[in-house]
């Protein structure tokens, strides 16, 4: 992931990222899952994990391949 960015930016370009949804999926998961409890509709919790990792693949899929080329020709 880290080719994606270019050296100047890429500390950010891969940690904020990261961080945010770290903050936003690790910190709201255990409300919403209890949330859900209450309301009797725990299953509903993995179409959310599978939603997130239906993003994730899409996301993988569409990213460009970087293997043999130069870190001057990544832009």
């Amino acid at each position: 992931m880290s080719e994606q960015f270019p050296t100047e930016v890429r500390a950010v370009g891969i940690g904020a990222p990261y961080n945010l949804m770290v903050a936003l999926l690790g910190g709201t998961t255990p409300y919403v899952l209890t949330w859900l409890q209450s309301i009797g509709k725990q299953d509903y919790f993995y179409f959310m994990v599978l939603a997130g990792a239906l993003l994730t693949l899409i996301t993988f899929i569409k990213m460009p391949e970087t293997a043999g080329k130069g870190l001057e020709d990544i832009k």
